[in-house]
């Protein structure tokens, strides 16, 4: 099968764990591919190999920020997709050519994403899944680290989608914002990438603390404020569409208010509400295994949130299962 070429960017100052970076990129079994090196130093770097990979490296003898180099790498890029790996984060073998083949079975859709675990020590890895995409949890928060997306090139050579260089924090996040403005994410539910926020210094993971960059809030304001207009219009339409699962429930239009209900739920995939509303209509048209399917996933996704599992127990207890079976 040919695969349509891929870029991998990374933007570097010559950190150590980019020879591990290297290493994830030549153990890709998805050819053809290439390794884009941003030279952020400015320092002359000459990149570790990455097996077989072509290595591209983009300097322009000078210092550059992070959103700058980013879109120097697009410029340079020849991919037909690309993948942004920061050089302390780590993609398995498989990586790019489970995202691509998730590319190719979604017509229209422009970018996917990956589960991943986050490395929070040497050794020590939590997580495995991603969280449920949504427009308008991903005008919330920022849903994926950047090794975790495969998109489409043209969505920065003709959609305009650029790393803005006003930002030297949440740059990443905006651009997914962008993006989602003109495409949808599609999930390739396997873990194939390695998150290692122990080895970050952004300082993103850590804000709490008193030597965190005091641009990383006013960037986290800037973003929030340029997408302001699209999570307030996402959440209105949520809204509309509850209340109208509720005036369906309540005149008796039972399919339409599941309907109704369902939508919200992939709308919004963390609120309860849907959820728990869509399983009291199952358990009503005596589709119990219905109800105990959207709550054992909404539990998955929520396991803090104790209504569900009260609710998951009282339907496989109504099935004639222990509260607690899997």
């Amino acid at each position: 099968m040919t695969h349509r070429p891929i870029s991998v960017i990374t933007r570097t100052l010559g950190r150590d764990c980019l020879a591990d970076a290297a290493a994830s990129v030549a153990a890709q079994t998805l050819r053809p591919l290439e390794w884009v090196v941003v030279d952020a130093a400015g320092s002359g770097l000459v990149p570790p190999p990455a097996g077989d990979v072509p290595v591209h490296v983009v300097s322009t003898g000078a210092r550059m920020l992070r959103s700058p180099a980013g879109n120097a790498a697009f410029d340079s890029a020849r991919g037909e997709r690309f993948l942004v790996l920061d050089d302390d984060d780590l993609i398995l073998p498989g990586h790019l050519e489970h995202l691509s083949a998730a590319l190719d079975a979604a017509p229209g859709a422009r970018a996917a994403y990956s589960d991943w675990e986050e490395e929070v020590a040497p050794g020590e890895r939590r997580g495995g899944h991603a969280p449920p995409y949504s427009h308008l949890l991903l005008t919330r928060r920022n849903l994926f680290p950047p090794h975790a997306v495969l998109f489409d090139a043209e969505l920065t050579r003709i959609d305009g989608c650029r790393y803005d260089v006003g930002l030297d924090f949440f740059d990443d996040w905006d651009l997914w914002l962008s993006i989602a403005r003109r495409t949808r994410f599609v999930h390739s539910p396997r873990c194939t990438a390695v998150y290692r926020t122990g080895l970050s210094r952004s300082g993103v993971h850590d804000r709490g603390s008193a030597h965190v960059d005091p641009r990383l809030e006013s960037d986290l304001a800037a973003v929030r404020a340029r997408y302001r207009d699209d999570r307030e219009r996402l959440e209105r339409e949520q809204r509309e569409r509850k209340e109208a699962a509720i005036l369906a429930t309540t005149r008796g239009d039972l399919a339409a208010g599941a309907r109704l209900w369902s939508e919200a739920h992939l709308a919004d995939p963390l609120d309860v509400a849907p959820v728990v509303a869509y399983a009291e209509l199952a358990v009503r048209a005596g589709d119990l295994a219905a109800a105990r399917s959207v709550l054992e996933d909404a539990v998955a996704r929520m396991p803090g949130a104790r209504g569900l599992r009260r609710r998951l127990g009282e339907v496989r207890a109504a099935m004639g299962e222990p509260a607690g079976a899997p």
